[in-house]
């Protein structure tokens, strides 16, 4: 069984999103995001694993160190980013991971209604010391509000992330339709 760790942004300071401005920051609706992952995850068969949401700052290191000791097959880091208004979703990578930030990117634009680029990045600390490979994705901007508020609305749509997690492991299976109430 594949295992897959899960790393939702976790700045010491959360960074404010303009959906909602209050109740709402980067690491907030990461974690929701994952929330709704998770689920599709583990009924695809796979262990998952989550960095504890006190991991912030600095403590991203505690999570790689716990991923590597798991022997996690993915490393999967979701953010959101800061692009001063910019409108295309973002996935940064390492070179060793490509095709597999490819299989992500294809998956994730059957429900994202724009364009997302992809760059290379092997400086970030999360790919360049887990053992696993790392994709390390920000789908959209936090503070294009157009974009975000897409996010919080298409969250239960992640399962696109799901079956490219299938895909990129071989998995044979894609996910189950979950409806939480």
């Amino acid at each position: 069984m594949a295992k897959i760790y899960l790393s939702p942004a976790a700045h010491a300071h959360d960074n404010p999103c303009s959906y909602d401005r209050k109740n709402c920051g980067e690491n907030v609706h990461c974690n929701r995001y994952m929330d709704e992952l998770e689920p599709y995850l583990r009924a695809c068969g796979f262990e998952v694993k989550r960095a504890d949401k006190g991991n912030t700052g600095d403590g991203i290191r505690v999570s790689v160190r716990e991923a590597n000791a798991w022997g996690a097959n993915l490393y999967y880091v979701a953010h959101t980013n800061a692009g001063g208004g910019c409108r295309n979703g973002i996935m940064i990578y390492s070179e060793a991971s490509r095709a597999w930030a490819e299989a992500l990117r294809k998956r994730r634009l059957e429900v994202y209604p724009r364009r997302s680029n992809i760059s290379v990045n092997p400086n970030l600390y999360e790919i360049n010391q887990t053992k696993a490979p790392c994709l390390y994705e920000e789908p959209v901007f936090h503070d294009n509000r157009e974009d975000i508020t897409w996010l919080h609305g298409y969250m239960r749509e992640m399962e696109a992330a799901a079956k490219a997690f299938c895909d990129i492991l071989g998995w044979g299976s894609t996910p189950p339709i979950i409806r939480k109430e």
